[in-house]
């Protein structure tokens, strides 16, 4: 049932950008208006500060942009056929992927590593989980890593705004 709330406010969502597109004058490509109507923060709960990258695929935390100005903490969410999703990187167009036993990278979006499921706590609150059942994690030195998900989930590091 949460899942199919969250696809629908999702679909929603992605539904509301593409409206915004149509509207949209101007000489950016369909590929670059797409990228910037629908791009979104992830904000942690606990630390304030949200997901960012860089093209050299480290993926880390800071200071979110107030006004969504930074297209490196922008990432847009592709669903796939397997009931998981791609989270990709507006600016460097590569995607968050677990790296080894608990790292997190940005690489390709077409490694399975970079399949996302989420689990949805309530309040716009998110777990983000890996292909190997780790929660995206944070602290508030800007590191992200994967860790075991707190049961119930009510590790507050391991919570995500979409903002």
């Amino acid at each position: 049932m949460r899942t199919r709330r969250t696809v629908a406010t999702l679909t929603a969502a992605v539904g509301a950008s593409v409206a915004l597109l149509v509207g949209m004058t101007g000489n950016a490509s369909a590929a670059e208006a797409g990228t910037m109507a629908i791009g979104q923060q992830l904000k942690n709960i606990r630390t304030g500060l949200c997901l960012d990258s860089d093209y050299n695929g480290n993926a880390y935390t800071k200071g979110c942009a107030g006004d969504h100005g930074n297209p490196y903490q922008q990432w847009i969410f592709q669903w796939t056929n397997y009931g998981t999703f791609k989270i990709e990187n507006v600016q460097t167009q590569r995607c968050l992927q677990r790296s080894g036993s608990k790292g997190v990278v940005t690489g390709s979006c077409n490694s399975v590593d970079a399949d996302w499921r989420e689990e949805y706590l309530g309040s716009q609150r998110y777990n983000l989980i890996a292909t190997n059942g780790l929660a995206l994690d944070s602290d508030a030195k800007g590191n992200v890593y994967l860790n075991p998900k707190n049961v119930p989930s009510d590790n507050p590091y391991q919570q995500w705004w979409l903002w």
